[in-house]
Protein backbone atom coordinates (compact mmCIF):
# COMPACT_ATOMS: atom_id res chain seq x y z
CA UNK A 1 0.00 0.00 0.00
CA UNK A 2 1.00 3.24 -0.89
CA UNK A 3 0.07 6.82 0.63
CA UNK A 4 -0.52 10.21 -1.15
CA UNK A 5 0.37 12.99 1.16
CA UNK A 6 -0.53 17.21 0.34
CA UNK A 7 2.43 19.28 1.18
CA UNK A 8 1.73 19.65 5.03
CA UNK A 9 1.50 15.80 4.85
CA UNK A 10 -1.84 15.21 5.45
CA UNK A 11 -3.05 12.05 3.57
CA UNK A 12 -5.46 12.22 0.56
CA UNK A 13 -5.18 9.09 -0.61
CA UNK A 14 -4.35 4.95 -0.76
CA UNK A 15 -2.85 3.33 -3.98
CA UNK A 16 -4.11 -0.34 -3.50
CA UNK A 17 -3.58 -1.80 -6.74
CA UNK A 18 0.19 -1.74 -6.77
CA UNK A 19 1.56 -4.51 -8.80
CA UNK A 20 5.58 -3.91 -8.49
CA UNK A 21 7.18 -1.47 -6.00
CA UNK A 22 11.13 -1.00 -6.17
CA UNK A 23 13.18 0.60 -3.82
CA UNK A 24 16.93 1.85 -5.40
CA UNK A 25 19.19 3.20 -2.72
CA UNK A 26 23.23 4.16 -3.56
CA UNK A 27 25.20 4.88 -0.41
CA UNK A 28 25.84 8.57 -0.32
CA UNK A 29 23.99 9.06 -3.39
CA UNK A 30 20.64 7.58 -5.14
CA UNK A 31 17.42 6.99 -3.21
CA UNK A 32 14.42 6.37 -5.30
CA UNK A 33 11.39 4.34 -5.76
CA UNK A 34 9.61 2.95 -8.51
CA UNK A 35 6.08 1.53 -8.77
CA UNK A 36 3.12 0.12 -11.02
CA UNK A 37 -0.22 0.30 -10.15
CA UNK A 38 -3.25 0.17 -11.78
CA UNK A 39 -5.62 3.84 -12.24
CA UNK A 40 -7.81 3.84 -9.86
CA UNK A 41 -10.42 6.86 -9.59
CA UNK A 42 -9.66 9.83 -7.12
CA UNK A 43 -6.92 8.27 -6.08
CA UNK A 44 -4.13 7.55 -9.12
CA UNK A 45 -5.42 10.96 -10.23
CA UNK A 46 -3.37 12.96 -7.04
CA UNK A 47 -0.84 12.29 -9.28
CA UNK A 48 -1.11 14.80 -11.23
CA UNK A 49 -0.15 17.39 -8.29
CA UNK A 50 3.47 17.65 -8.29
CA UNK A 51 3.17 18.98 -4.78
CA UNK A 52 2.21 15.45 -2.99
CA UNK A 53 4.12 13.30 -1.48
CA UNK A 54 4.53 9.54 -1.58
CA UNK A 55 4.77 7.68 1.52
CA UNK A 56 5.76 3.85 1.54
CA UNK A 57 7.32 1.94 4.11
CA UNK A 58 7.49 4.95 6.56
CA UNK A 59 9.68 7.43 4.16
CA UNK A 60 8.71 9.85 1.91
CA UNK A 61 9.24 10.83 -2.08
CA UNK A 62 8.12 12.79 -4.67
CA UNK A 63 7.04 11.56 -7.82
CA UNK A 64 9.61 13.05 -10.88
CA UNK A 65 7.82 11.68 -13.91
CA UNK A 66 5.19 8.79 -15.03
CA UNK A 67 4.01 6.60 -17.50
CA UNK A 68 0.32 6.28 -18.38
CA UNK A 69 -0.17 3.06 -20.53
CA UNK A 70 -4.12 2.25 -22.17
CA UNK A 71 -3.80 -1.26 -23.71
CA UNK A 72 -6.43 -3.55 -24.78
CA UNK A 73 -9.15 -4.68 -22.26
CA UNK A 74 -9.45 -1.06 -20.61
CA UNK A 75 -7.17 -1.24 -18.06
CA UNK A 76 -5.17 2.07 -17.45
CA UNK A 77 -1.77 1.76 -15.69
CA UNK A 78 0.83 4.32 -14.17
CA UNK A 79 4.57 3.42 -14.32
CA UNK A 80 6.00 6.27 -11.75
CA UNK A 81 9.48 7.14 -10.49
CA UNK A 82 9.75 8.61 -7.50
CA UNK A 83 12.72 10.31 -5.84
CA UNK A 84 13.43 10.54 -1.70
CA UNK A 85 12.07 13.81 -0.18
CA UNK A 86 15.78 14.48 0.69
CA UNK A 87 16.33 15.37 -2.62
CA UNK A 88 14.33 18.72 -2.29
CA UNK A 89 17.52 20.36 -0.72
CA UNK A 90 18.92 20.47 -4.29
CA UNK A 91 16.54 23.12 -4.21
CA UNK A 92 18.84 25.63 -1.50
CA UNK A 93 20.78 26.88 -4.17
CA UNK A 94 24.18 28.98 -3.08
CA UNK A 95 24.54 31.46 -6.00
CA UNK A 96 27.70 33.14 -4.99
CA UNK A 97 29.42 29.51 -3.85
CA UNK A 98 29.83 28.05 -0.35
CA UNK A 99 32.58 28.24 1.98
CA UNK A 100 32.42 27.52 5.45
CA UNK A 101 34.47 25.98 8.32
CA UNK A 102 33.12 24.13 11.49
CA UNK A 103 31.38 20.78 12.86
CA UNK A 104 30.52 18.96 10.01
CA UNK A 105 26.83 18.94 12.02
CA UNK A 106 27.49 22.89 11.92
CA UNK A 107 28.02 22.38 8.35
CA UNK A 108 25.22 20.64 7.52
CA UNK A 109 22.85 22.57 9.20
CA UNK A 110 24.22 26.14 7.64
CA UNK A 111 23.49 23.81 4.21
CA UNK A 112 20.13 22.86 5.02
CA UNK A 113 18.79 26.13 7.05
CA UNK A 114 15.73 27.67 5.71
CA UNK A 115 14.24 24.20 5.00
CA UNK A 116 12.36 21.83 6.66
CA UNK A 117 15.61 19.16 6.81
CA UNK A 118 17.25 17.87 9.82
CA UNK A 119 20.72 17.54 9.97
CA UNK A 120 22.46 15.73 12.43
CA UNK A 121 26.03 13.70 12.66
CA UNK A 122 28.00 11.61 15.37
CA UNK A 123 31.32 12.60 13.41
CA UNK A 124 33.25 15.35 15.70
CA UNK A 125 36.17 16.44 13.51
CA UNK A 126 35.94 19.84 12.06
CA UNK A 127 36.45 20.96 8.11
CA UNK A 128 36.22 23.80 5.92
CA UNK A 129 34.23 23.35 2.59
CA UNK A 130 34.79 25.14 -0.19
CA UNK A 131 32.91 25.26 -3.04
CA UNK A 132 33.24 27.65 -6.03
CA UNK A 133 30.53 29.17 -8.32
CA UNK A 134 26.79 28.00 -8.19
CA UNK A 135 26.20 25.30 -6.03
CA UNK A 136 23.50 23.64 -3.57
CA UNK A 137 22.68 21.99 -0.19
CA UNK A 138 23.08 18.83 -1.66
CA UNK A 139 26.54 19.19 -2.72
CA UNK A 140 27.71 20.56 0.50
CA UNK A 141 26.31 17.21 1.88
CA UNK A 142 28.41 15.09 -0.98
CA UNK A 143 31.24 17.33 -0.23
CA UNK A 144 31.08 16.26 3.61
CA UNK A 145 30.78 12.72 2.63
CA UNK A 146 34.01 12.77 1.27
CA UNK A 147 35.96 14.65 4.00
CA UNK A 148 34.88 12.32 6.23
CA UNK A 149 34.32 9.23 4.62
CA UNK A 150 30.96 9.01 6.41
CA UNK A 151 27.83 7.63 5.28
CA UNK A 152 24.33 9.20 4.70
CA UNK A 153 21.04 7.66 6.22
CA UNK A 154 17.94 9.09 4.82
CA UNK A 155 14.81 8.88 6.63
CA UNK A 156 12.01 11.81 5.82
CA UNK A 157 13.31 15.26 6.72
CA UNK A 158 15.98 13.76 8.90
CA UNK A 159 19.47 13.38 7.31
CA UNK A 160 22.14 11.43 9.56
CA UNK A 161 26.03 12.14 8.70
CA UNK A 162 27.23 9.20 10.64
CA UNK A 163 30.69 7.40 10.46
CA UNK A 164 29.06 3.83 9.12
CA UNK A 165 25.02 3.36 9.26
CA UNK A 166 25.90 -0.12 8.56
CA UNK A 167 24.93 -3.00 11.55
CA UNK A 168 25.37 -5.95 10.44
CA UNK A 169 27.80 -8.29 9.03
CA UNK A 170 26.72 -11.60 7.04
CA UNK A 171 28.49 -14.54 5.62
CA UNK A 172 28.17 -15.87 1.96
CA UNK A 173 29.62 -19.39 1.76
CA UNK A 174 29.46 -21.77 -1.50
CA UNK A 175 27.57 -24.79 -1.26
CA UNK A 176 26.29 -23.73 1.78
CA UNK A 177 23.74 -20.64 1.06
CA UNK A 178 24.95 -19.70 -2.35
CA UNK A 179 25.17 -22.13 -5.55
CA UNK A 180 27.32 -20.31 -7.01
CA UNK A 181 30.53 -17.49 -6.62
CA UNK A 182 31.33 -15.10 -9.90
CA UNK A 183 34.49 -12.91 -9.99
CA UNK A 184 35.14 -10.34 -12.12
CA UNK A 185 38.42 -9.18 -12.72
CA UNK A 186 39.04 -6.02 -14.44
CA UNK A 187 42.92 -4.02 -15.10
CA UNK A 188 41.91 -0.86 -16.75
CA UNK A 189 41.16 0.38 -14.23
CA UNK A 190 42.27 -2.21 -11.67
CA UNK A 191 39.22 -3.39 -10.21
CA UNK A 192 37.70 -6.65 -8.97
CA UNK A 193 33.85 -7.73 -8.44
CA UNK A 194 31.91 -10.59 -6.92
CA UNK A 195 28.52 -11.77 -7.94
CA UNK A 196 26.46 -14.24 -5.38
CA UNK A 197 23.57 -16.46 -6.51
CA UNK A 198 21.84 -17.20 -3.24
CA UNK A 199 20.22 -20.24 -2.96
CA UNK A 200 16.32 -20.07 -1.27
CA UNK A 201 16.41 -22.07 1.68
CA UNK A 202 15.41 -21.37 5.16
CA UNK A 203 18.43 -21.68 7.38
CA UNK A 204 19.21 -18.85 9.40
CA UNK A 205 22.01 -17.36 7.18
CA UNK A 206 20.11 -16.65 3.81
CA UNK A 207 17.26 -15.32 6.35
CA UNK A 208 19.46 -12.74 7.78
CA UNK A 209 20.75 -12.17 3.73
CA UNK A 210 17.25 -11.54 2.86
CA UNK A 211 18.04 -8.66 5.60
CA UNK A 212 20.50 -6.91 4.62
CA UNK A 213 20.80 -3.27 4.46
CA UNK A 214 22.64 -0.60 2.87
CA UNK A 215 26.27 -0.25 4.20
CA UNK A 216 26.13 -3.88 6.19
CA UNK A 217 29.16 -5.74 5.54
CA UNK A 218 28.91 -9.56 3.17
CA UNK A 219 31.96 -11.86 3.82
CA UNK A 220 32.45 -13.92 0.95
CA UNK A 221 33.84 -17.52 1.18
CA UNK A 222 35.06 -20.02 -1.54
CA UNK A 223 38.14 -22.05 -1.15
CA UNK A 224 38.36 -22.65 -4.86
CA UNK A 225 38.31 -18.81 -5.85
CA UNK A 226 40.80 -18.44 -2.72
CA UNK A 227 37.96 -16.09 -1.23
CA UNK A 228 38.39 -16.76 2.51
CA UNK A 229 37.06 -14.09 4.41
CA UNK A 230 36.65 -11.49 1.61
CA UNK A 231 34.93 -8.37 3.15
CA UNK A 232 32.89 -6.32 1.30
CA UNK A 233 30.35 -3.03 2.08
CA UNK A 234 26.79 -2.94 0.38
CA UNK A 235 27.21 0.18 -1.40
CA UNK A 236 24.03 -0.77 -3.65
CA UNK A 237 20.74 -2.14 -3.13
CA UNK A 238 17.70 -2.16 -4.74
CA UNK A 239 14.89 -3.43 -2.75
CA UNK A 240 11.38 -5.13 -3.80
CA UNK A 241 8.97 -3.61 -2.02
CA UNK A 242 6.36 -6.17 -2.61
CA UNK A 243 8.44 -9.25 -1.17
CA UNK A 244 11.23 -7.37 0.81
CA UNK A 245 13.84 -9.91 0.15
CA UNK A 246 17.49 -10.20 -0.94
CA UNK A 247 18.39 -12.51 -3.50
CA UNK A 248 22.22 -11.21 -5.13
CA UNK A 249 24.88 -9.23 -4.47
CA UNK A 250 28.17 -8.15 -6.26
CA UNK A 251 30.60 -5.64 -4.99
CA UNK A 252 31.55 -1.93 -6.39
CA UNK A 253 30.04 1.76 -5.49
CA UNK A 254 27.84 3.36 -7.76
CA UNK A 255 28.27 7.24 -8.28
CA UNK A 256 26.08 7.67 -11.84
CA UNK A 257 22.67 7.51 -11.83
CA UNK A 258 20.94 4.07 -13.46
CA UNK A 259 17.59 3.78 -12.93
CA UNK A 260 16.31 0.66 -13.41
CA UNK A 261 13.18 -1.94 -11.76
CA UNK A 262 14.44 -4.96 -11.13
CA UNK A 263 12.44 -8.12 -9.76
CA UNK A 264 13.78 -8.92 -6.74
CA UNK A 265 16.31 -7.36 -4.32
CA UNK A 266 19.63 -6.82 -5.72
CA UNK A 267 23.05 -6.00 -3.14
CA UNK A 268 25.74 -4.49 -4.62
CA UNK A 269 28.92 -4.50 -2.71
CA UNK A 270 32.48 -2.87 -2.42
CA UNK A 271 34.64 -0.28 -0.97
CA UNK A 272 33.62 3.01 -0.13
CA UNK A 273 36.98 4.84 -2.43
CA UNK A 274 35.81 2.78 -5.40
CA UNK A 275 34.62 5.73 -7.70
CA UNK A 276 32.98 3.90 -10.93
CA UNK A 277 30.77 1.11 -11.79
CA UNK A 278 31.43 -1.72 -13.79
CA UNK A 279 28.40 -3.95 -13.60
CA UNK A 280 25.52 -4.45 -11.49
CA UNK A 281 25.25 -8.02 -11.83
CA UNK A 282 21.11 -9.50 -11.04
CA UNK A 283 20.14 -13.25 -10.37
CA UNK A 284 16.40 -13.83 -9.83
CA UNK A 285 15.64 -16.42 -7.27
CA UNK A 286 12.76 -18.54 -8.68
CA UNK A 287 11.01 -20.00 -5.40
CA UNK A 288 9.92 -23.64 -4.54
CA UNK A 289 6.19 -24.04 -5.51
CA UNK A 290 3.51 -24.03 -2.98
CA UNK A 291 1.27 -26.61 -2.94
CA UNK A 292 -1.51 -24.26 -1.59
CA UNK A 293 -1.22 -21.55 -3.81
CA UNK A 294 -2.40 -21.09 -7.04
CA UNK A 295 0.68 -18.29 -8.35
CA UNK A 296 -0.55 -16.09 -10.11
CA UNK A 297 -4.01 -16.32 -10.39
CA UNK A 298 -4.92 -13.63 -7.99
CA UNK A 299 -3.24 -11.29 -10.04
CA UNK A 300 -4.39 -12.47 -13.51
CA UNK A 301 -7.51 -13.96 -13.53
CA UNK A 302 -9.46 -12.50 -10.02
CA UNK A 303 -11.13 -9.47 -9.63
CA UNK A 304 -11.58 -8.35 -6.20
CA UNK A 305 -13.72 -5.12 -4.78
CA UNK A 306 -14.87 -4.22 -1.65
CA UNK A 307 -17.74 -2.44 -3.39
CA UNK A 308 -18.67 -2.41 -7.15
CA UNK A 309 -21.12 -0.53 -8.99
CA UNK A 310 -21.99 -1.49 -12.56
CA UNK A 311 -24.57 -0.25 -15.01
CA UNK A 312 -24.79 -3.45 -17.28
CA UNK A 313 -23.58 -6.49 -16.23
CA UNK A 314 -24.11 -10.04 -18.23
CA UNK A 315 -23.15 -13.03 -15.71
CA UNK A 316 -23.01 -16.62 -16.43
CA UNK A 317 -22.77 -18.31 -12.87
CA UNK A 318 -23.62 -16.43 -10.05
CA UNK A 319 -23.11 -17.22 -6.21
CA UNK A 320 -24.77 -14.63 -3.56
CA UNK A 321 -24.81 -14.46 0.22
CA UNK A 322 -27.99 -11.67 0.02
CA UNK A 323 -30.10 -10.05 -2.80
CA UNK A 324 -32.77 -7.25 -2.95
CA UNK A 325 -34.42 -5.82 -6.28
CA UNK A 326 -35.45 -2.24 -7.09
CA UNK A 327 -32.57 -0.10 -5.15
CA UNK A 328 -33.66 3.16 -7.12
CA UNK A 329 -37.22 3.12 -5.10
CA UNK A 330 -34.84 3.82 -2.27
CA UNK A 331 -32.27 6.03 -4.12
CA UNK A 332 -33.14 9.85 -3.28
CA UNK A 333 -31.52 10.53 -6.94
CA UNK A 334 -34.44 9.22 -8.50
CA UNK A 335 -38.15 10.18 -9.18
CA UNK A 336 -40.13 9.57 -5.93
CA UNK A 337 -42.01 5.92 -7.20
CA UNK A 338 -45.29 5.79 -8.35
CA UNK A 339 -47.83 5.13 -4.97
CA UNK A 340 -44.74 5.71 -2.60
CA UNK A 341 -44.05 2.21 -2.30
CA UNK A 342 -41.31 -0.18 -3.00
CA UNK A 343 -42.07 -3.33 -4.54
CA UNK A 344 -39.23 -5.85 -4.54
CA UNK A 345 -37.20 -9.30 -3.51
CA UNK A 346 -34.97 -10.32 -0.89
CA UNK A 347 -33.27 -14.04 -1.19
CA UNK A 348 -30.84 -14.89 1.91
CA UNK A 349 -30.22 -18.29 2.65
CA UNK A 350 -33.78 -20.22 1.99
CA UNK A 351 -35.51 -17.47 2.45
CA UNK A 352 -37.54 -15.95 -0.60
CA UNK A 353 -39.52 -13.12 -0.28
CA UNK A 354 -41.65 -10.85 -2.03
CA UNK A 355 -42.05 -7.29 -0.43
CA UNK A 356 -44.09 -4.45 -0.52
CA UNK A 357 -42.33 -1.11 1.70
CA UNK A 358 -44.32 2.28 1.86
CA UNK A 359 -41.45 4.88 1.41
CA UNK A 360 -41.32 8.38 3.03
CA UNK A 361 -41.58 11.58 0.51
CA UNK A 362 -39.70 13.91 2.73
CA UNK A 363 -37.79 11.59 5.24
CA UNK A 364 -34.66 9.76 4.75
CA UNK A 365 -32.30 7.60 6.90
CA UNK A 366 -28.63 5.67 6.57
CA UNK A 367 -28.22 3.06 4.12
CA UNK A 368 -26.31 0.45 5.90
CA UNK A 369 -25.40 -3.53 4.08
CA UNK A 370 -26.94 -5.92 5.58
CA UNK A 371 -24.67 -6.78 7.72
CA UNK A 372 -25.18 -3.33 9.31
CA UNK A 373 -21.94 -1.56 7.86
CA UNK A 374 -22.23 2.18 6.90
CA UNK A 375 -22.50 3.47 3.11
CA UNK A 376 -20.56 6.57 2.47
CA UNK A 377 -20.48 8.79 -0.74
CA UNK A 378 -16.66 8.88 -2.23
CA UNK A 379 -16.93 12.52 -2.39
CA UNK A 380 -19.56 14.88 -1.87
CA UNK A 381 -20.23 19.15 -2.20
CA UNK A 382 -18.50 20.38 -5.49
CA UNK A 383 -16.19 17.48 -6.14
CA UNK A 384 -16.50 16.04 -9.87
CA UNK A 385 -17.21 12.70 -8.78
CA UNK A 386 -19.59 13.47 -6.11
CA UNK A 387 -22.46 11.58 -5.20
CA UNK A 388 -22.14 9.10 -7.85
CA UNK A 389 -19.86 6.14 -6.37
CA UNK A 390 -20.50 4.03 -3.08
CA UNK A 391 -17.70 2.78 -0.44
CA UNK A 392 -17.86 1.22 2.92
CA UNK A 393 -14.32 2.37 4.04
CA UNK A 394 -14.69 5.08 6.97
CA UNK A 395 -13.84 8.58 5.46
CA UNK A 396 -11.23 8.72 8.42
CA UNK A 397 -9.18 6.03 7.03
CA UNK A 398 -8.31 8.85 4.35
CA UNK A 399 -8.26 11.86 6.23
CA UNK A 400 -7.96 10.92 10.48
CA UNK A 401 -8.93 14.90 11.05
CA UNK A 402 -12.76 15.04 9.68
CA UNK A 403 -14.81 16.08 12.36
CA UNK A 404 -17.94 14.03 13.25
CA UNK A 405 -20.23 16.86 11.11
CA UNK A 406 -17.88 16.08 8.30
CA UNK A 407 -17.87 12.22 8.57
CA UNK A 408 -21.72 12.13 8.76
CA UNK A 409 -21.96 14.49 5.41
CA UNK A 410 -20.36 11.60 3.38
CA UNK A 411 -23.17 9.31 5.19
CA UNK A 412 -25.48 7.99 2.15
CA UNK A 413 -28.78 8.61 2.88
CA UNK A 414 -31.80 6.55 1.46
CA UNK A 415 -36.32 7.28 1.53
CA UNK A 416 -37.09 6.23 4.72
CA UNK A 417 -39.13 3.07 4.70
CA UNK A 418 -42.37 3.72 6.73
CA UNK A 419 -44.21 0.02 6.92
CA UNK A 420 -42.86 -3.22 5.18
CA UNK A 421 -45.34 -5.91 4.19
CA UNK A 422 -44.09 -9.46 3.53
CA UNK A 423 -46.95 -10.32 0.78
CA UNK A 424 -45.61 -13.76 -0.15
CA UNK A 425 -42.52 -15.52 1.38
CA UNK A 426 -41.08 -19.76 0.96
CA UNK A 427 -38.55 -21.05 3.60
CA UNK A 428 -37.70 -24.14 5.17
CA UNK A 429 -38.42 -24.51 8.61
CA UNK A 430 -38.68 -26.99 11.41
CA UNK A 431 -41.82 -28.66 12.27
CA UNK A 432 -43.07 -28.18 15.80
CA UNK A 433 -42.29 -30.57 17.86
CA UNK A 434 -39.83 -32.65 15.76
CA UNK A 435 -36.69 -32.43 13.93
CA UNK A 436 -38.08 -32.57 10.33
CA UNK A 437 -37.54 -29.71 8.29
CA UNK A 438 -40.36 -28.79 5.83
CA UNK A 439 -40.82 -26.22 3.02
CA UNK A 440 -43.26 -23.71 4.15
CA UNK A 441 -45.00 -20.97 2.32
CA UNK A 442 -47.27 -17.95 3.44
CA UNK A 443 -49.57 -15.92 1.58
CA UNK A 444 -50.57 -11.80 2.63
CA UNK A 445 -49.27 -9.55 4.60
CA UNK A 446 -52.38 -9.95 7.02
CA UNK A 447 -53.21 -7.61 10.36
CA UNK A 448 -49.55 -7.55 11.03
CA UNK A 449 -46.04 -6.63 9.74
CA UNK A 450 -42.52 -7.54 9.61
CA UNK A 451 -41.89 -3.51 11.35
CA UNK A 452 -43.40 -4.59 14.73
CA UNK A 453 -46.29 -2.34 14.14
CA UNK A 454 -49.04 -3.26 17.06
CA UNK A 455 -51.89 -5.59 16.28
CA UNK A 456 -55.47 -4.97 17.22
CA UNK A 457 -55.63 -8.02 19.84
CA UNK A 458 -54.14 -11.37 20.31
CA UNK A 459 -56.62 -13.19 18.42
CA UNK A 460 -55.41 -11.09 15.23
CA UNK A 461 -52.85 -14.27 15.28
CA UNK A 462 -51.98 -17.98 15.71
CA UNK A 463 -49.35 -20.42 15.95
CA UNK A 464 -48.94 -22.31 13.15
CA UNK A 465 -45.99 -24.89 12.62
CA UNK A 466 -43.78 -22.14 15.63
CA UNK A 467 -45.04 -19.77 13.27
CA UNK A 468 -47.16 -16.32 13.63
CA UNK A 469 -49.56 -15.99 10.99
CA UNK A 470 -52.44 -13.12 11.57
CA UNK A 471 -55.82 -12.31 10.04
CA UNK A 472 -55.96 -12.51 6.35
CA UNK A 473 -52.85 -14.22 5.82
CA UNK A 474 -52.28 -17.92 4.54
CA UNK A 475 -49.82 -20.79 5.15
CA UNK A 476 -48.73 -24.05 2.67
CA UNK A 477 -46.32 -26.11 4.34
CA UNK A 478 -45.32 -30.09 3.78
CA UNK A 479 -45.14 -32.28 6.69
CA UNK A 480 -45.31 -36.29 7.05
CA UNK A 481 -48.52 -36.46 7.38
CA UNK A 482 -49.85 -34.80 4.16
CA UNK A 483 -49.90 -30.80 2.29
CA UNK A 484 -51.56 -28.61 4.79
CA UNK A 485 -53.07 -25.98 4.37
CA UNK A 486 -54.08 -22.98 6.75
CA UNK A 487 -56.10 -20.03 6.64
CA UNK A 488 -56.65 -17.26 8.96
CA UNK A 489 -60.05 -15.86 8.47
CA UNK A 490 -60.87 -12.14 9.69
CA UNK A 491 -62.57 -13.47 13.22
CA UNK A 492 -59.27 -15.11 13.92
CA UNK A 493 -60.27 -18.57 13.08
CA UNK A 494 -58.35 -21.13 11.56
CA UNK A 495 -59.36 -23.38 8.96
CA UNK A 496 -57.33 -26.32 7.83
CA UNK A 497 -57.05 -28.76 4.62
CA UNK A 498 -54.53 -31.56 4.97
CA UNK A 499 -53.84 -33.99 1.87
CA UNK A 500 -52.35 -36.81 3.04
CA UNK A 501 -52.55 -40.70 2.64
CA UNK A 502 -55.87 -41.01 3.35
CA UNK A 503 -57.60 -38.46 1.89
CA UNK A 504 -58.49 -35.12 2.56
CA UNK A 505 -58.92 -33.66 6.31
CA UNK A 506 -60.87 -30.92 6.72
CA UNK A 507 -60.66 -29.18 9.84
CA UNK A 508 -59.51 -32.66 11.49
CA UNK A 509 -62.19 -34.86 9.97
CA UNK A 510 -60.93 -36.99 6.97
CA UNK A 511 -62.85 -37.09 4.26
CA UNK A 512 -62.49 -39.99 2.18
CA UNK A 513 -65.22 -39.54 -0.41
CA UNK A 514 -67.88 -36.41 -1.49
CA UNK A 515 -70.89 -37.63 -3.35
CA UNK A 516 -72.72 -35.25 -5.39
CA UNK A 517 -76.73 -35.49 -6.00
CA UNK A 518 -79.46 -33.87 -8.11
CA UNK A 519 -80.68 -32.27 -5.15
CA UNK A 520 -77.67 -32.46 -2.35
CA UNK A 521 -74.32 -34.13 -1.78
CA UNK A 522 -73.11 -36.72 0.96
CA UNK A 523 -69.56 -37.04 2.54
CA UNK A 524 -67.77 -40.45 3.41
CA UNK A 525 -71.70 -42.34 3.05
CA UNK A 526 -72.30 -40.97 6.19
CA UNK A 527 -73.91 -37.40 6.09
CA UNK A 528 -76.15 -36.17 3.31
CA UNK A 529 -77.30 -32.83 2.45
CA UNK A 530 -80.40 -31.39 0.56
CA UNK A 531 -80.78 -28.48 -0.93
CA UNK A 532 -83.49 -26.32 0.28
CA UNK A 533 -85.11 -22.79 0.10
CA UNK A 534 -82.65 -20.60 2.57
CA UNK A 535 -79.87 -23.19 2.99
CA UNK A 536 -79.45 -26.89 2.81
CA UNK A 537 -81.38 -29.47 5.31
CA UNK A 538 -79.60 -32.56 7.13
CA UNK A 539 -81.71 -35.98 6.11
CA UNK A 540 -80.25 -37.60 9.37
CA UNK A 541 -82.31 -35.13 11.67
CA UNK A 542 -84.05 -33.10 9.39
CA UNK A 543 -82.16 -29.70 10.52
CA UNK A 544 -82.12 -26.57 7.94
CA UNK A 545 -78.82 -24.46 8.05
CA UNK A 546 -79.21 -21.46 6.90
CA UNK A 547 -77.20 -19.91 4.07
CA UNK A 548 -75.18 -17.44 6.10
CA UNK A 549 -74.02 -20.40 7.88
CA UNK A 550 -73.44 -23.18 5.72
CA UNK A 551 -69.52 -23.33 5.95
CA UNK A 552 -69.12 -23.55 9.69
CA UNK A 553 -72.15 -26.07 9.92
CA UNK A 554 -71.33 -28.02 7.27
CA UNK A 555 -68.54 -28.51 8.78
CA UNK A 556 -69.74 -29.27 12.27
CA UNK A 557 -72.06 -31.50 11.03
CA UNK A 558 -69.73 -34.00 9.50
CA UNK A 559 -67.55 -33.30 13.06
CA UNK A 560 -65.29 -30.47 12.38
CA UNK A 561 -63.97 -27.67 14.62
CA UNK A 562 -67.27 -25.47 15.70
Amino acid sequence: MIKVLNSNLRMIGVLNNIHECTEHQVLNSEYTLDFLCTAEKLKTELLYDKTNIIECDDNYYKVFNFDELHETGGLVTFSCSAEHIGYEIIQKIFEDGFEMTGTVQEIGQAACSGMRFIFTSDIPDSFTVKISGVTNARAVIDRLCILTGGEVKWDKFRIELKQSIGQNTIYVEFGKNCSSIKRHVQYEPDKVTYTVDLIDCNDEETKELRKVHLGDTIIIKDKLLHTENVSKKVVSIDIDKLANNASSITDQTLESFDRTIPSSTVCVLGDKETTIIDEIMKNVVIPEIDPNVLIGVVEEKVITSEVAMIQNCWINELSVNYLETNFNALDTRQPYPTGGVRNFFRIYDEVHEHITQELSETEVEDYKTPSGLQIYWTAINDEPQAYKYFTITHPKEYNPDLTDAEVAAFKVKVRKVVKEYVKLSSNFETFTGTNDVVPTMIFGSGHGDSLGNPISAPSDCQIINGRTIYRGQGMIYKSRQGMHINYINADGKKYEVVVGENGISIDGMTVTKISFYNDGFGFNKEEYFQFVTGGIKRLSDNSVIATESINASVLTAVGGVS
